[in-house]
This record gives structure tokens, sequence and C-alpha cells, in this order.
């Protein structure tokens, strides 16, 4: 009997923890963008109605991994890139046909395109979430 309880408190704390663990994961899935390889947009090219926004990126830049971390990171930022702009993410070091297409210097490399392919903006830096929003916000009123 004593065995039967220690294993339904097992169990219990179990299916807790697993509601707890995939609630945590779900927040994060929706908190994350939508990102996709230049290789991927290429395929899909034809069936995007968006805007479209490339982010040149490298594993060695500070500056990279603290907009990774602070601006792609922000829930407003998130949510309205992924409502309203089909997201490239361009690794530098490995996608160098597309580094040499778009003429990247310095990194991060920030591209805001039609969804034809025109120029729209183009942000070299780091860039902060407040003034990511209303990068995107000016866009969205312009075009």
């Amino acid at each position: 009997m004593h065995v039967t309880i220690n294993r339904a408190i097992t169990y219990m704390l179990l299916i807790v923890f697993l509601v707890f663990y995939g609630s945590a994961v779900a927040d994060a899935a929706s908190n994350s963008l939508n990102w996709y390889s230049f290789k991927e947009y290429a395929t899909l090219r034809d069936s995007n109605d968006k805007k479209i926004f490339i982010h040149f990126w490298a594993q060695w830049c500070g500056y990279c991994h603290k907009m990774e971390k602070e601006t792609f990171r922000n829930p407003q930022v998130v949510s309205y890139l992924n409502e309203n702009f089909f997201l490239i993410k361009v690794d530098t070091d490995r996608e160098r046909y597309a580094t040499r297409a778009f003429r990247v210097r310095g990194l991060p490399y920030n591209l805001f395109l039609t969804k034809e392919g025109d120029t729209i903006d183009v942000r070299e830096g780091y860039i902060s979430p407040g003034t990511f929003m209303k990068i995107l916000k000016a866009i969205e009123a312009s075009y």
C-alpha cells in the first residue's frame, strides 16, 4: 500500500511537471520568429504576399547575438514581424552568395524589401526593440 501511494504521488508530480513544461514550451514557440533561409524563400516567393525582412548575421558577431537576444525576443517585435513580413535569416559565413548579392559590408545588416523585392530600407548595426518598432511602423505607413 505504501508503495502504491508513493507511485501515485510520483505520477501526479510527473503530470504537473509535464503540464507546466508543455506550457512553457508553447509560450516560447509563440514568442519566436518564423525565419526562413534564403534558399527556402526562393522556392516560396511566388506564394508570398508580405513585405520581406532579411537579417544578415554571423556566429562571431556580438551585436548580432545582442539583437537576437533583445530585439528578436521582444513580444511586440515578434508579433509584428511574424504578422507583416516574410522573414529571412542569412548566416553570412554559410550563405556567401546572398551576402555578396546584397553587398553586405557590416553586421548585423537588416534589409527591408517590398514583396516584389524592391528595397524599402537598409539598416546596418544593432537596433534596439523600441527603435526597431518605430522603423517597422514607418515602413508600414509608407508601403
